[in-house]
């Protein structure tokens, strides 16, 4: 060992180990002039050392050839080399540290077998007070995310889109990779959730990033930016949980492997849905110690695996980190208790505290909800990934148009019951198949068919026919794809199987070919024209890739209709490289939740994408056009400068300006509004607005074209109550005026005299009784009270069928449930904005035996009252003189 007194100093000073001294003793390094006529030897790696002692040693020359540069003279080591005077000269970046400690910090920080579990922590923690001690965490930060964003593919970097992958990288890579206390010390943003120090197990203390984006608008490459910095870094592995078992294989084979296509990582994307069970749980395992990426279903089953594979996975080390994504995040809530099988498996993965969680929705809104009071009003991350100009989203869509008048249906009218004649006339038109039962499906239907050899389509009507009229006119409109989300029934009969082949049988009658096909939980099912038998696919068959087979076989000129419904509310996207939706008929009845209305009508949103060589062309022409527009307007013909401004390019390249929509009106404005309320929140939280400041508008109410809850009585997600929670701490702005639409509403409401008066007792009751609820007992009350003299009763049946219309309308809302006479549990009501109700009511005062006496007696008395809410008429003071009058003459 090494006997130098200045020697001694600067071990002591730079820490450098005891067996390192040995080493460099046997090497000859006996003095400081030693040390220094060796840097090469050292530099090189000749002289057998440990990276880290070899790196200080490199520092310690390099400070005193600065020093003898500066000062022209060799230093006293024993006193000028302190530590104060090292670390400043490390801070400074003239020595090597910073090179080492980044590029072998992930090294270090790993996981793997080559590090113990015990011990690496406390290395770690070193290391990081060392660089935040240093200021260099930022740096570290800078260099982790450049090797992340390097190593993503071009089809990954394509993916994304507009959406800005770096600086999500380099957030991802701050909540992963490097030790929280120092992020909160080095970053800006200081983000981490309030009950991050909790010690409950079942209270999540990682870090929350929430991904909002459109329906297919891209945000699966999230999931490879994520897959990416796993991969790249050797932080941790990734899971991937998703909605349903074949959307997990195409998330896993369609996306996540294109994405990963290439690379040294792609064997490490195992699919969970894909494999027997122990197979998948060898490969998970295999997965986890590779910093690979799981894919699971949201099933009991497969969410338990995953489990399993995790505690093996930190059998020898419990704080070795995951990274879990959620997707289609806010269906993981689905009971107040938590008593669903699945979600207990869940919430097991959740106390296992992933490093970060990366929730994923296009309807986040019972999340913001769910996470405002998990979080204590402390906002995660938001990142919203904005649609690239040729998307088509749900404020493209346009209703069907018949004769210059939109098109709507009304709330549950779609029944199995009723429907629209399959029968041609001068056709006689079969199924081409037999029931289970082994009877004709054309004979069971009802008794009206059997008499005149007529069948019934189940779920149609007059409407839903003009829809596909719509659908299959225009002999130069191409890539014709109409989905069907009304029909529930799969096995029983008038299912969708027998809906699409009565439309098949109708259109062949007509000479039109059509392409039918089913997607349910059994299976996607596809019959063609002229065949009698429907060909099956196998449960984890993508529907996208029945619809390139149908392009391939049968051309982009035959109509394809899919029926389904289940599965064309959440998770699943309907499309080729050459066809995207282009109508859409959706009726789903009033159990259904706000958000997965708002999903099944994301089944016809897309991006539009071309072949690659098209897509090529367009961006190239566009840049052209937007740097030297000037100079090529002349020679470019003027259809051509009309077509490349944001547009849906393939959806217009088919013929098509737009998908036509055809569902209730109140649900089209509810989607459309649901999404600027999602907008304008996440643009709140984002500008530094806690979640209850963003909800409650603190600072700003929302617009009413944010208040889609004045659209629907529909909760707002799959836990019942949230509706009731939202409407109590939301404000929002009142409705100026009456859109086409509901003057239409109003003219049909005008000419029921006997809804008026219903509406008129209502605005009463509500006026007085305002964000108090009320029952039909209480408005058959006021209204037989004011209207018996007249002999205008109403029964109870009859106000409730007002009263249910008035709510699907959208006019008042649903509140909740009371207790009623006999056991008997009623709805609940409340009107939103009495100004708005107001205007569909008839201006003049005209009550039966409605006296100029009483009407001003009432005006008076109304003036008086600061609590009143004025309104153009008052029905109490009426009906108190109809009440005294009555009694005056009874007497």
């Amino acid at each position: 060992m090494p006997s130098n007194q200045e020697l001694e100093h600067i071990f002591e000073t730079a820490d450098i180990s005891t067996s390192v001294q040995e080493k460099l003793g046997r090497d000859g390094i006996h003095s400081v002039d030693d040390l220094i006529s060796a840097k090469h030897q050292i530099t090189n790696g000749n002289i057998k050392i440990k990276k880290g002692a070899r790196t200080e040693l490199i520092d310690v020359i390099k400070w005193a050839e600065a020093f003898k540069e500066e000062h022209g003279r060799r230093p006293d080591f024993c006193t000028e080399f302190t530590d104060e005077s090292f670390q400043e000269f490390q801070a400074s970046g003239k020595g090597v540290s910073l090179f080492f400690k980044t590029q072998n910090l992930l090294q270090l920080y790993s996981y793997g077998p080559q590090i113990p579990g015990t011990g690496t922590g406390t290395e770690m923690d070193e290391m990081y007070d060392q660089l935040e001690l240093n200021g260099l965490l930022p740096q570290l930060i800078q260099s982790i995310t450049k090797k992340v964003v390097d190593s993503m593919t071009t089809c990954l970097k394509n993916a994304c889109g507009d959406f800005d992958y770096e600086n999500f990288a380099q957030q991802v890579v701050r909540a992963v990779c490097v030790k929280p206390t120092l992020i909160m010390n080095s970053c800006e943003d200081n983000s981490l959730p309030s009950n991050s120090k909790s010690n409950d197990p079942k209270i999540f203390t990682g870090k929350t990033f929430i991904v909002a984006g459109r329906t297919q608008a891209g945000k699966s490459s999230v999931k490879g930016v994520l897959l990416t910095m796993c991969a790249t870094s050797k932080q941790a592995p990734l899971i991937v949980i998703t909605k349903g078992v074949a959307e997990s294989q195409d998330l896993h084979e369609d996306k996540l492997q294109k994405y990963a296509e290439g690379t040294k990582f792609q064997k490490h994307i195992v699919c969970a849905s894909k494999r027997h069970w122990s197979k998948r749980l060898e490969e998970m395992e295999t997965a986890l110690e590779n910093c690979g990426t799981i894919v699971i279903a949201d099933t009991m089953s497969q969410i338990n695996t995953v489990n399993r594979a995790l505690l093996k996975y930190r059998k020898e080390n419990a704080k070795r980190k995951f990274v879990l994504v959620v997707d289609e995040c806010d269906a993981m809530y689905r009971t107040h208790d938590r008593s669903q099988k699945m979600e207990k498996a869940y919430d097991e993965l959740m106390e296992m505290n992933p490093c970060l969680r990366v929730m994923i929705s296009a309807t986040p809104i019972p999340l913001f909800l769910i996470l405002r009071d998990e979080v204590g009003g402390t906002p995660p991350s938001i990142f919203q990934i904005d649609p690239d100009p040729d998307y088509m989203g749900h404020d493209d869509m346009k209703p069907l148009e018949v004769n210059g008048e939109n098109v709507y249906l009304e709330l549950n009218e779609l029944k199995h019951a009723t429907g629209v004649s399959a029968k041609v006339e001068g056709v006689h038109v079969t199924t081409g198949s037999d029931s289970e039962d082994g009877t004709d499906r054309d004979t069971v239907m009802s008794e009206e068919e059997d008499d005149d050899d007529d069948f019934i389509i189940p779920y149609t009507n007059k409407s839903v026919m003009q829809l596909y009229e719509d659908a299959l006119s225009g002999e130069s409109k191409k890539g014709v794809l109409l989905l069907d989300c009304t029909n529930p029934r799969v096995y029983v009969q008038g299912n969708v199987q027998q809906k699409a082949e009565r439309i098949q049988e109708k259109y062949a009658g007509l000479g039109k070919k059509v392409a039918v096909l089913t997607y349910t939980g059994k299976c996607i099912s596809k019959r063609l024209p002229g065949e009698n038998n429907w060909t099956e696919y196998d449960k984890g068959t993508c529907i996208g890739r029945v619809i390139e087979e149908v392009d391939q076989k049968q051309g982009l000129h035959m109509p394809i209709m899919i029926f389904g419904f289940t599965k064309m509310r959440r998770g699943v996207s309907y499309r080729s490289n050459q066809r995207v939706p282009t109508h859409l008929v959706i009726s789903l009845g009033r159990g259904h939740n706000a958000m997965n209305v708002i999903q099944a009508m994301g089944r016809a949103t897309f991006k539009g994408k071309t072949r690659v060589v098209v897509i090529a062309l367009i961006y190239v022409v566009r840049i052209l056009i937007n740097n030297f527009l000037h100079l090529l307007a002349p020679f470019l013909p003027s259809c051509l400068l009309t077509v490349l401004p944001p547009g849906k390019s393939l959806l217009k390249s088919n013929g098509f300006d737009n998908v036509t929509l055809l569902t209730t009106y109140t649900d089209y404005k509810m989607a459309c509004k649901a999404i600027n309320f999602m907008d304008i929140f996440q643009k709140r939280v984002r500008a530094g607005q806690t979640f209850s400041e963003a909800i409650c508008g603190a600072e700003q109410i929302f617009p009413d074209a944010a208040n889609f809850l004045r659209h629907t009585d529909r909760e707002i997600g799959q836990l019942k109550g949230q509706r009731n929670e939202l409407e109590d701490i939301a404000e929002f702005d009142e409705p100026n005026s009456l859109t086409p639409e509901e003057e239409k509403m109003k003219r049909q409401y005008l000419e029921n005299d006997e809804l008026q008066r219903v509406l008129r007792a209502l605005l009463d009751h509500a006026s007085k009784n305002i964000k108090e609820t009320f029952g039909i007992d209480d408005i058959r009350e006021d209204y037989n009270d004011t209207y018996t003299y007249d002999k205008k009763t109403i029964t109870k049946k009859k106000l409730n069928a007002y009263m249910r219309s008035l709510s699907d309308d959208g006019l008042i809302q649903k509140k909740g449930k009371e207790a009623g006479q006999r056991g008997r549990i009623l709805d609940e009501y409340h009107v939103q904005s009495l100004s708005h109700l107001e205007k569909f009511i008839k201006e003049d005062k005209a009550y039966p035996h409605a006296t100029e006496d009483c009407e001003s007696t009432g005006s008076e008395e109304s003036t008086t009252s600061e609590e009143a809410t004025p309104v153009s008429f008052d029905a109490t003071y009426c009906r108190n003189y109809f009440q005294l009058t009555h009694a005056v003459n009874l007497f």
